[in-house]
């Protein structure tokens, strides 16, 4: 499953219109990935700040 450094992440949003499972939320400005996440990448390769890893 794909992680979002917080420290890294600028809420922009991108990975959120990428996710075709819904599985990234957002709480208090930051996003975070959920157990619906299905690994296929899309969230890592939209982020231009760089901070989703799996």
């Amino acid at each position: 499953m794909y992680k979002i450094d917080a420290s890294k992440c600028t809420a922009c949003g991108a990975c959120v219109s990428g996710c075709y499972t819904n599985a990234i939320v957002e709480a208090n400005g930051k996003y975070t990935i959920t157990e619906d996440c299905v690994d296929c990448g899309v969230c890592q390769d939209s982020c231009a700040a760089d901070c989703i890893s799996a």
